[in-house]
């Protein structure tokens, strides 16, 4: 492993330019002998004229003519994509050309970076951080920007061909009964546009007005000719509202065919009964998993994984269910563990940073863990172990320092929660309560500041901290007052990882610490009711490895390992029984940090604090300086005027009525004296004020100099800290 840790995995799998070259030709070249045919038999269907003689000839004759002119209608049209996709390939040359050029210079300054530490010179140390830190943050940006510039040469392409239209709008997608099914047609380009990148929750909703208006026996007509609607559903979120209203407003004969024909749709609408979701969920699990449904090997293992995790682990085991399922990429789900029609108290736990459905086995497991505990306490619950967002991934990514995937997935579980009461009806809901792991705090916090209900209780353990755009406290959170609860544990060092490196991103705060107002409670060993509970041992909602280091979890210690006090408390917190956990003021955690910020702020800003007073020192000097020689002066001006004074009054008397003829003299010498005086006073405070403006000026910048120098050491000391972690992680 080299010194310099560049993330070019964005940039791995860029498409051969060559094969985009000779598909666009191929393409244009098909469309344009496609065009040729066309024209050649509307050709030969003219050369009829003299064997067809009818009142409405020129109706026959002339049917071909509107083909033939559409075919050169659509050999423009692949003449288009294909000028986009060599555009497209000539942009990738760049593109790959500039990426190799950046690792060619990356393995050049590593082997800089070894020779540099391999020379025994004085201050080495500081010519290896500071060229570490340079050359990191130079690939990284070009990396970046490398690809930055392949997505948007790729939009620009898939812009262009989006713009590319129909030659024709006469043949639609569905032919019955001797008429044109114009419902299914209308229907499949309202599907399209709310699957588009750009839709919008009017997009959706329009495309559910259809579906309202649709007889029941037209679902199966509509998915026979459009297979993709009975599979994909809308991603963009509609208000549960909505939701509800459009399945409240089906016949009974409408939501039987809807969910049988369309179960993309059934499966993933707030308001619909969750067994029928489920049942609807697990037909398209079915369909997508078959070879024909064309997915690439990471979904396959998602689709794999999340059928896997539908298996009871045991006859007694609770039953699991697929609520909501879209196999488009990535692909989302959520499982839950109990009867979500009839549990007295609904959970839902949301994963965070790295949780994919390729792990929903995990996500599962671990929320078939809090299941058990609430039952224990007497609850009678479901929990729904939710990956309904597209979580940011694992360092080296920066993603999790920006609160983007946060924002996104939190606007999608607001919906989900609203859900849960236009299910089960508002009037008497089941307890609700949301219990969040890692970044998964972050989403929910923006979900729960845009719900329409207010929720029964929030648990956020193993935080990696609360947007203060979502909530800079507890009290601004849509959730019952007082029930905000939070921990974290003492061996999880990742998500005090996580709200420090926010910093760089979009800071967060610690919903652990004393002032943001949740009910704190620890995650050490204890014994509660008379059971012997372990103390938490990192991260992890899941702890699977034996003498974890830094990153890791220890095995059967993570937040939500059975027999911890972790799971115990989340537990009660989340199905009611708040009161049986014991609090504390904040996390330990969160207590060493401030004492740490606090010695690490006296330790940074000595220096400064103690030029400062030298500063006050030489000002005070200087100042009592100018007014020593201030009074000085005076006192020289008061002797010159009083020794004038008395020599005019003694020896130069006036004569009445003359005037004594030197008086005059001696008050000039004595106004010019005075002068001369007042200027050198001026003279030596403008000198004394210079001399302290520029000694002030040249300390400021020196004082600036090093408070540069000391950022900089400590960022090379966070990165090179950062390095020895993720090395110790890797091994």
């Amino acid at each position: 492993m080299g010194y310099l840790n560049v993330d070019l995995s964005a940039l791995e799998k860029l498409p051969p330019p060559g094969t985009l070259r000779v598909q666009a030709s191929l393409l244009a070249a098909a469309g344009m002998g496609f065009a040729e045919s066309v024209k050649d038999t509307a050709g030969k269907w003219q050369a009829l004229e003299g064997l067809y003689e009818t009142p409405h000839k020129h109706l026959v004759l002339n049917a071909l003519a509107a083909p033939a002119h559409q075919a050169t209608g659509l050999a423009e049209s692949t003449d288009s994509v294909a000028a986009a996709i060599r555009s497209f390939a000539d942009a990738v040359d760049t593109i790959r050309a500039a990426t190799n050029s950046l690792r060619s210079d990356i393995a050049a300054a590593d082997r800089q970076l070894g020779a540099i530490l391999e020379e025994p010179v004085p201050g080495i140390g500081d010519d290896f951080s500071n060229s570490l830190i340079r050359y990191q943050w130079d690939f990284e940006d070009r990396a970046s920007k490398l690809a930055s510039d392949y997505q948007e040469a790729r939009d620009v392409c898939l812009k262009a061909l989006s713009a590319v239209g129909r030659a024709s709008t006469d043949v639609n997608s569905y032919y019955g009964s001797n008429r044109l099914d114009l419902l299914s047609h209308e229907a499949e380009r309202l599907h399209r546009l709310a699957l588009s990148p750009d839709a919008a929750p009017e997009d959706v909703q329009a495309y559910y007005n259809q579906l309202a208006g649709m007889d029941a026996g037209r679902y199966r007509e509509f998915a026979a000719d459009y297979p993709e609607a009975a599979v994909l559903p809308p991603r963009v979120g509609l208000a549960a509202e909505h939701q509800a209203a459009f399945w409240h407003s089906l016949s009974p004969e409408q939501q039987a065919a809807l969910a049988e024909s369309l179960p993309a749709v059934a499966g993933n609408t707030e308001g619909v009964p969750y067994t029928v979701r489920a049942a609807a969920n697990t037909a398209v699990l079915a369909l997508v998993m078959k070879p024909a449904w064309r997915a690439t090997e990471e979904q396959r293992r998602s689709y794999a994984a999340i059928e896997e995790s539908l298996e009871k682990t045991g006859s007694k085991a609770a039953d699991r269910s697929l609520i909501s399922f879209d196999p488009a990429e990535p692909p989302l789900a959520a499982v839950a563990i109990g009867n979500m029609d009839t549990a007295t108290s609904i959970t839902a736990n949301i994963s965070g940073m790295g949780s994919s459905t390729q792990d929903m086995g995990g996500a599962v497991r671990v929320a078939e863990n809090l299941y058990n505990e609430q039952r224990r306490l007497g609850a009678d619950p479901a929990v729904l172990a939710w990956i309904g967002y597209d979580a940011p991934d694992m360092p080296p990514s920066t993603e999790v320092l920006f609160s983007d995937k946060a924002r996104t997935g939190g606007a999608k579980l607001a919906t989900v929660i609203d859900g849960f009461y236009y299910t089960r009806g508002a009037e008497n809901p089941p307890f609700i309560s949301v219990t969040a792991h890692s970044y998964g705090t972050t989403t929910a916090a923006y979900a729960l500041s845009q719900t329409e209900n207010t929720i029964d209780s929030l648990v956020f353990y193993g935080s990696a901290g609360i947007d203060p755009e979502a909530a800079e406290s507890a009290a601004d959170l849509k959730v019952r007052s007082g029930e905000v609860y939070a921990t974290l544990g003492r061996a999880d060092k990742v998500a005090p990882a996580g709200q420090l490196g926010s910093n760089f991103g979009d800071p967060r705060v610690t919903p652990t610490s004393e002032t943001w107002g949740a009910k704190v409670f620890s995650s050490e060993p204890a014994v509660v009711d008379g059971r012997e509970l372990l103390g938490n041992g990192g991260h992890g909602g899941e702890g699977s490895t034996v003498g974890a280091g830094i990153t890791e979890t220890e095995k059967g210690r993570g937040y939500l390992d059975p027999d911890t006090a972790s799971l115990r408390h989340i537990a009660a917190a989340s199905s009611g029984s708040g009161e049986r956990i014991g609090l504390i003021p904040e996390a330990e955690t969160d207590a060493a940090l401030g004492r740490l910020a606090d010695r690490g702020s006296a330790v940074y800003y000595a220096p400064g604090r103690a030029v400062d007073s030298v500063q006050d020192g030489a000002a005070a000097f200087a100042d009592a300086a100018q007014a020593s020689v201030n009074r000085a002066a005076d006192a020289v001006q008061g002797g010159l005027m009083f020794a004038t004074d008395t020599l005019q009054e003694q020896h130069l008397r006036d004569v009445s009525p003359f005037r004594n003829p030197l008086n005059p003299l001696v008050d000039g010498l004595q106004g010019i004296a005075l002068e001369k005086t007042d200027a050198l006073q001026e003279q030596f405070n403008n000198a004394m004020d210079g001399a302290q403006s520029t000694v002030d000026t040249i300390i400021d910048a020196h004082q600036k100099a090093a408070d540069e120098y000391f950022k900089r050491k400590w960022r090379a000391f966070e990165f090179v800290a950062g390095k020895l972690v993720a090395l110790q992680g890797s091994d």
